[in-house]
C-alpha cells in the first residue's frame, strides 16, 4: 500500500525539467471507468449529433452501460472523451487485501475494548446536566463484545 501511495505522488524529471505524474493502477482504473460509463452524452445531444453530421462513426464511442442502466434498458450514451492508445487498454484492478479470520477476530476485540474505554469519557465530556444524567444511565458501562459474537460485514 505504501508503494501505491508513493507511486501516486508527482515526481520531477530534473534532466529535462519536465514534471511527470504517475498514477496508481486503481486510480487509473477509476478514471478509465468514469470516462467509459459516466462522462457521456445521449445520442440526441447536439455534440453527438454534430459528430454524426461530420461523418463520425459514433458506435466506436458508445459508453459502457452500468448494471443499473442495463436493467432498465437505458438509451445508449457516447463518451465525451474517447480513450486511445494506452488509455484504451483495460486496466485490471489489483487483488483486494485479505485478512485472516484470526486477525479479524483480534481486531474486533481491540475495537470493542477501545470503544468501552472511550465512549463513557466522550459522553461525560459532551453531555451535561439533565441530559448527562439520563444519557449516562444506559451508557455507564458498555458490554464487552467477544470476537465470536461480533457482527461481521
Amino acid at each position: 500500500m505504501a508503494s501505491q501511495a508513493a507511486s501516486s505522488a508527482a515526481s520531477a524529471d530534473s534532466s529535462h525539467g519536465v514534471s511527470a505524474i504517475t498514477i496508481s493502477s486503481s486510480a487509473r482504473r477509476n478514471c478509465q471507468r468514469f470516462l467509459q460509463t459516466t462522462f457521456a452524452l445521449p445520442a440526441d445531444n447536439k455534440i453527438i449529433k454534430g459528430w454524426q453530421k461530420a461523418g463520425v462513426d459514433i458506435s466506436k464511442y458508445k459508453a459502457i452501460q452500468t448494471d443499473d442502466e442495463e436493467g432498465i434498458n437505458a438509451p445508449a450514451t457516447y463518451g465525451i472523451i474517447p480513450l486511445f492508445g494506452t488509455a484504451k487498454a483495460e486496466v485490471v484492478l489489483e487483488a483486494w487485501p485479505r485478512i485472516s479470520q484470526a486477525r479479524f477476530d483480534a481486531l474486533q476485540t481491540r475495537i470493542a475494548e477501545r470503544f468501552d474505554a472511550v465512549a463513557p469519557r466522550l459522553l461525560a465530556q459532551n453531555v451535561s446536566a439533565f441530559c448527562g444524567f439520563y444519557f449516562g444511565l444506559p451508557y455507564g458501562h458498555f458490554p464487552k463484545v467477544s470476537a465470536s459474537s461480533a457482527t461481521r460485514c
